[in-house]
């Protein structure tokens, strides 16, 4: 298909669409051959439809390193944009030669990565997960950079029944700020999500931060011994190189006053918030229950024998029944013992259980939505006034890290 009089390409974007990003010279040396042989009048950089006269890439690089200044980084990936009329107009002469593909953007990438490694000393990636993108956009003379991500992992604890593990926006207002949050716009003022996601923000210079827990604990109960298992995501961070036994000091530094710790904190990949959302860990708790009638320790040394080595029935609890489909799911006890008899109406029992059990559940028996149960086993109403979580059995032979220290 012989192309039209109105050729409105330049020589090199002529050359290009020819021969490929071969470089402005032999781009520009076949494109004049090609007019010579087809009687075409050669065409002005100006007056390109597909350049435009854009090719200016000291000034790329100039805006580009600019961008980039700001960040921290090993690799970097290189982006650039152009006006799609031109990108549009380049496609209209694609019949050119069918069997080229490169575009204006792939040959202006092409060119401006690796100058502007020389400049930075950092690497130009062209595929992988590089530590920062930057795109120069040539139609405003400008540049932008953003980082990806960087991943934290490590164990947490918690010591506060007032806690939440992540950051809860009032259900009124959806954390506008209401007369039913005072104004603040969330439930509770704080959670384990700020107490880490905080210093490490600024630690890292990032824009914010999201919280992935290897599930979590009721507020009111605590996760003590060696904490649980969570990824902190720090979105589009200015620093990646940190001290990390810096930040965990600092998070440690306010475990009284806020009531989380952090334990074994190390960089990670992203990779790790699915496997530790999909994982099914055993735990262990320890449950501070009440009677309501006298129970003499050997009865209730005999109920924790009988409930060793059960499987629940549990129907959905009433208490999450609004957020939670009404299902019955199976969980086995795997050990229960009498951790701590206080009087006849106060006792401890260690449990060891499935994923997913609710342990509140398993001893009152939720009116009849979980069997057998605790209170079942010794013939009278019981309840769990404090649960505690004392090990997240995520290693192959129990918990990964060593216990944490209560705080004084």
């Amino acid at each position: 298909m012989e192309p039209t009089p109105d050729l409105d390409l330049c020589d090199r974007c002529l050359g290009r669409r020819l021969t490929g990003a071969l470089g402005a010279d032999i781009q520009s040396s076949v494109a004049a051959d090609h007019r010579a042989e087809h009687g075409w009048s050669e065409v002005a950089p100006a007056d390109c439809a597909v350049c435009e006269d854009r090719w200016d890439v000291d000034a790329w690089v100039g805006v580009a390193a600019e961008a980039l200044a700001p960040y921290e980084h090993r690799t970097f990936q290189v982006g650039t944009i152009f006006p799609a009329a031109c990108e549009a107009r380049e496609r209209d002469w694609k019949h050119l030669n069918p069997e080229v593909g490169d575009s204006i953007r792939t040959e202006a990438n092409r060119i401006l990565a690796p100058l502007l490694a020389d400049r930075l000393g950092t690497e130009a990636v062209t595929d992988g997960r590089p530590d920062v993108v930057v795109h120069v956009d040539t139609r405003f003379w400008t540049a932008s950079a953003r980082a990806n991500s960087v991943f934290l992992a490590g164990r947490y604890t918690k010591h506060s029944r007032e806690l939440p593990q992540t950051h809860w926006p009032c259900r009124s207002c959806s954390g506008l700020g209401c007369h039913a949050c005072d104004g603040a716009g969330v439930t509770y003022p704080d959670s384990v999500e700020d107490c880490v996601g905080q210093p490490a923000r600024a630690a890292f210079q990032a824009e914010k931060y999201s919280f992935h827990g290897a599930g979590r604990e009721d507020i009111d109960a605590l996760m003590l011994g060696s904490g649980r298992p969570f990824v902190l995501e720090l979105h589009d961070p200015k620093r990646r190189d940190v001290d990390l036994e810096a930040l965990a000091a600092a998070v440690n530094d306010g475990t009284e006053e806020r009531g989380a710790g952090v334990i074994g904190l190390r960089m990670t990949e992203k990779a790790e918030v699915a496997a530790i959302k999909d994982g099914q860990y055993d735990k262990r708790y320890v449950a501070h229950c009440e009677s309501e009638a006298d129970l003499t320790e050997e009865q209730v040394v005999a109920a924790c024998r009988a409930m060793t080595d059960v499987v629940l029935e549990q129907r959905t609890p009433q208490r999450v029944s609004h957020r939670r489909a009404d299902l019955v799911r199976k969980r086995r006890i795997h050990e229960m013992h009498l951790e701590r008899y206080d009087d006849a109406r106060h006792f401890s029992v260690d449990v060891l259980a499935d994923s997913g059990a609710y342990i509140k559940e398993m001893v009152s028996g939720d009116e009849g939505r979980t069997t057998p149960s605790l209170a079942a086993a010794l013939g009278v109403p019981v309840r769990v006034a404090l649960l505690d979580v004392v090990e997240i059995l995520d290693g192959e032979n129990g918990p990964a890290t060593p216990a944490a220290p209560t705080p004084a």
